[in-house]
């Protein structure tokens, strides 16, 4: 759904219409950053990236479908997973390529470039190509890695080994740099630049950041939350019950090396905005940072993805706008937004109805009065069952996150329902009970809504 601005009275309402013709100003170049699987939390051990005072961040961001693909393509068209039929990771090639933030950006007389992850299982038994819309296009052949991986580089396939010069995250901002640096001022680019980091495995951090003592304390108790290996699931779904406790020492040791590899994209980061302000265009480019879902890493027994919880369906979301106020907006967020908000930033025309709302206000300090995340509520969902070689894979659901509440509905008949605001670590599902009646009824309609929209 496309956002309008109702300026009168400076009062942004956000509506479902035709957004307006943008006046004649210079169009932002714009850089969005996609991390791949990295745990909200371990966002503050990014020195550098969490470290910069210039960001707008959404406290309250979140995924449509915790899992790489799914969410990938939600980042490029703006429409939900199952709008977009990529719902798990073996359906990348589900997508309509001809129609997505790439093709519209570049009709708009931008640059285009992806540099790293496109989608799991690119290129899907078709023989390399590039996707209509890129002008550069350097990605990962089939699935990435830190080591040991190639890329199909602009029609030439480049072999990389095992040395350190060869670590991915290392060469992907390197060559991101690169393209900044060898761009023109004439005509404004959007960079796609995403790494394999912070995905398994896990025992493969750059040399330079092997015990990095950033990380020192994730490894530790003091990093573990009221949820990590829940003891109590009794009033979990049958999935979360079947799960054993997990092994703690294991799971903090991967939290650690997580946040071990993390450092080399923070490294990268950083070299992105060098790149930029020695370019000269830091001040007219946008800077997004996300990441594509969120981590278990041993909360609520779940040690990965795919999950409803908000260790799964929480992201970082950082936007630097030049001349934007740096704060902190508590408004509700979620990837669908993402390509309606480069969109309008970047003048283009989507081609198809979106399910996001642009972000723009925010961004331009406007007053949103009315904001339809906050009022409807943000739609999770998994297909479900995507592992099966886990003993106790997650089954398929539908839920609502509000601002104080999140309600699901699993396709197993069983629901769940969590008084955020009391219950942040999500340890007692409220569903059913007598006293929570009226709100689970009102999330319901809110829920049945979501799913409805077309």
């Amino acid at each position: 759904m496309v956002a309008v601005l109702a300026l009168a009275c400076n009062i942004a309402l956000v509506l479902p219409a035709t957004r307006p013709a943008q006046a004649a100003v210079t169009r932002p170049n714009i850089v969005f950053i996609l991390s791949d699987d990295q745990a909200p939390d371990l966002m503050e051990k990014m020195a550098y990236t969490n470290g910069r005072k210039d960001w707008i961040r959404f406290s309250k961001a979140f995924l449509n479908t915790s899992l790489c693909c799914p969410s990938r393509a939600t980042i490029l068209t703006g429409q939900y997973s199952h709008h977009t039929h990529v719902e798990e990771n073996t359906q990348g090639n589900r997508l309509d390529e001809t129609n997505t933030l790439a093709t519209w950006l570049h009709a708009a007389g931008y640059r285009t470039s992806l540099i790293g992850k496109y989608l799991n299982g690119y290129p899907f038994g078709r023989g390399l190509y590039t996707p209509p819309g890129w002008d550069d296009w350097q990605a990962f052949e089939n699935e990435p890695d830190y080591y040991d991986y190639k890329l199909f580089d602009n029609g030439v396939t480049r072999t990389y080994g095992h040395a350190a010069a060869d670590y991915s995250t290392d060469v992907l901002a390197k060559r991101a740099a690169e393209y900044i640096a060898g761009s023109s001022r004439a005509q404004p680019f959007f960079l796609y630049f995403a790494p394999h980091a912070v995905h398994n495995p896990y025992d493969e951090p750059t040399p330079r950041h092997v015990d990095d003592p950033t990380c020192a304390v994730v490894g530790t108790t003091a990093f573990d939350r009221p949820n990590f290996a829940e003891a109590d699931v009794s009033d979990k779904p049958a999935y979360v019950r079947k799960r054993p406790l997990p092994n703690k020492a294991t799971e903090r040791t991967h939290r650690r090396k997580q946040c071990e590899i993390l450092q080399s994209l923070d490294d990268g980061v950083r070299s992105i905005f060098t790149a930029l302000q020695k370019k000269g265009v830091l001040n007219n480019t946008v800077v997004i940072y996300m990441t594509d879902n969120g981590y278990g890493n041993g909360r609520h027994r779940l040690a990965a993805k795919r999950c409803e919880y908000e260790e799964c369906i929480s992201t970082p979301l950082l936007i630097r706008y030049p001349g934007g106020r740096p704060r902190t907006v508590t408004r509700m967020a979620t990837n669908v937004d993402i390509a309606e908000t480069v969109s309008e930033l970047a003048g283009a025309t989507p081609q198809r109805r979106e399910d996001g709302y642009s972000l723009a206000p925010f961004l331009r300090g406007q007053a949103v009065t009315s904001w339809p995340n906050d009022s409807q509520g943000v739609l999770i969902h998994y297909i479900g069952y995507g592992n099966p070689s886990d003993p106790s894979p997650v089954p398929p659901y539908w839920g609502v996150r509000t601002q104080r509440y999140k309600y699901v509905e699993l396709g197993t008949g069983e629901k769940e329902l969590y008084d955020l605001q009391v219950d942040p670590w999500e340890l007692d599902n409220r569903a059913g009970q007598p006293q929570f009646g009226a709100i689970q009824s009102n999330l319901a309609k809110k829920l049945k809504a979501l799913k409805a929209r077309k």
